[in-house]
């Protein structure tokens, strides 16, 4: 089901435009595409985050994920790809049990400090959570970034361990052009779908969740 707990993005079409038409290959350091201090914390580095800081910007999106999801204190939530875990510490403050996964070793050490220990450096498939052990699973612009294949053991790993909610907002764009500008704006994106075939790749196995697409509208380049 489509639900909207995020903002949307505050980069224009435009603004995107020029990123892309400016980015080129060699600007992808082999710290970016290991998402190091140049993808989140380089503010000198033309793509990436810029710096990514702690700034609350979550916290009304957790709120309504609790409201939504009628989740009471003490429900465990796990975030695949949590970063430096800035939505997951929001669940915190709301009493939930939090749990995150991400593969970034400078994210996970560079995370917040409420929650630190509570982030593990990893993938979901070398985890062993018991069935139905989480009250809700959540993504956050994570999805696309796996290979087909890790992206097919997820959704059945997530089927798995969760007892019923699972939730993820998706980065994509709404056609093939956008897509292949998405890209090339940032090709540590892996699976790149259109919304359509998002929704149609999750009845194709079975998947049953939330979702919220996060349109890159990048259309308008060259």
């Amino acid at each position: 089901m489509k639900v909207d707990f995020f903002e949307p993005s505050t980069r224009t079409p435009s603004e995107r435009s020029r990123l892309c038409k400016e980015t080129t290959p060699e600007m992808f350091s082999e710290d970016y595409q290991n998402f190091g201090y140049d993808y989140f914390d380089n503010k000198d580095f033309f793509v990436g985050y810029h710096g990514y800081k702690y700034d609350r910007r979550f916290r009304k999106s957790a709120e309504k994920m609790v409201n939504h999801y009628g989740l009471d204190k003490g429900s465990k939530i796990l975030e695949l790809g949590c970063a430096k875990g800035y939505l997951l510490v929001e669940f915190h403050y709301l009493n939930m049990d939090v749990y995150g996964l991400d593969i970034s070793e400078y994210a996970v050490k560079n995370s917040h400090p409420d929650i630190k220990d509570k982030i593990k450096l990893g993938r979901l498939a070398d985890m062993k959570f018991d069935d139905n052990s989480f009250d809700l699973i959540i993504s956050k612009e994570f999805l696309p970034h796996l290979t087909m294949d890790e992206l097919v053991q997820t959704l059945k790993e997530t089927t798995r361990i969760s007892k019923q909610n699972i939730f993820h907002q998706i980065q994509c764009g709404s056609n093939k052009k956008e897509l292949e500008l998405m890209k090339k704006w940032d090709f540590t994106h892996k699976v790149l779908m259109t919304p359509e075939e998002w929704i149609d790749f999750f009845k194709k196995h079975n998947y049953k969740c939330d979702y919220q697409f996060k349109i890159l509208a990048m259309a308008e380049v060259m």
